[in-house]
């Protein structure tokens, strides 16, 4: 595939400008010091998750492939064979506001694949970052009608984005189930009128909220531990698969209802849930609005004791909860 056939240049700027042009990838990544054996990285959704555990720092090698038709098609003919720019990746928090670049080459740029070690810390993050690598001019230039940038920092090329998932419970569709930590007895109600209970599911508002309790101090800590073997980690994802399926459950019955209520979902998570749970409920359903459809008839015509079966065999299916019990038990074994 050529490189005109992945990328495009941009029309809204007064130089050339080529989008989405730089490939950026995960290598390998380390939490707390402890290289991942297994790497939480999703190439197709270009997504990093590290929900699983709890961590106090994540250092992440990336690579960054930059072809010479990219060079050439954004620099003058004069700049090619040393190439007056740099390529930066910008590392954006939105809950937090964090935003930060860390240079990959500060000049001359060659083609090839460029390798960088970024470190993340979570005091400094919540929920989603986002990384975005993009290539921007070194220095400046005389002003010249080539259609080339002349300014410094002028950006040349960027790419897709990649997510890092911090704190997220399994994703529908680009929409995140926020999970905070809290004591449910020190709080108190009225916000927290089951003290004992080990989490608390809020999906009243526009985004749905998962509160875990601190008073459960062995469980919470489960999800500090960084690896994937051992018995801690087999435990962490026996817990975590009881927990998520008991959450899905309850936010895949909020959206159904809408629907049957209203005719469809109200809020825009309870269409993500639909959207991301329907297909495995109705299997042989070919499309959404379809889905949807065969929803309504099951709950109008009183079938929530067949949706509910089929719903929780596709969440135990897709949560492995056997295989997570399974490996627990052989652990004990």
């Amino acid at each position: 595939m050529t490189v005109a056939m992945t990328t495009k240049r941009s029309r809204f700027l007064p130089y050339r400008f080529f989008e989405h042009a730089l490939d950026l990838s995960v290598e390998h990544c380390a939490v707390d010091g402890v290289r991942e054996a297994v790497l939480p990285y999703d190439a197709e959704h270009r997504l990093v998750d590290l929900s699983a555990s709890r961590f106090a720092t994540v250092r992440l090698g990336v690579a960054m492939s930059v072809a010479s038709e990219i060079l050439d098609g954004v620099l003058p003919a004069d700049e090619r064979r040393a190439p007056e720019a740099r390529v930066i990746v910008t590392i954006t928090c939105a809950a937090t506001r964090l935003r930060r670049a860390v240079m990959l080459v500060d000049g001359p740029v060659t083609a090839g694949v460029l390798r960088a070690e970024l470190e993340l810390s979570t005091r400094d993050m919540h929920g989603t970052v986002t990384l975005e690598p993009v290539m921007v001019r070194r220095t400046g230039r005389p002003l010249a009608d080539d259609g080339f940038a002349a300014l410094a920092g002028s950006r040349l090329a960027d790419g897709r984005r990649l997510e890092i998932r911090i704190d997220a419970l399994r994703p529908p569709h680009g929409n995140y189930l926020d999970i905070r930590y809290e004591s449910f007895r020190t709080k108190g109600a009225p916000q927290f009128p089951h003290p004992h209970a080990l989490y608390q599911l809020e999906c009243d508002g526009d985004e749905p909220l998962l509160w875990l309790n601190l008073d459960h101090a062995h469980v919470c800590s489960i999800f500090d531990g960084a690896g994937n073997v051992g018995r801690v980690a087999r435990v962490r994802n026996v817990v975590f698969a009881q927990i998520s399926q008991a959450v899905w459950t309850r936010l895949f019955w909020r959206a159904a209802r809408s629907v049957h209520v209203a005719g469809e979902a109200v809020r825009a998570w309870e269409d993500a849930v639909l959207a991301h749970l329907l297909p495995r409920v109705y299997p042989d359903v070919r499309n959404h609005g379809s889905r949807l459809a065969a929803l309504r008839a099951d709950l109008d015509s009183h079938g929530d004791d067949a949706v509910m079966a089929r719903l929780d065999g596709a969440l135990q299916n897709e949560l492995e909860v056997a295989a997570c019990a399974d490996s627990l038990a052989q652990e004990l074994a």
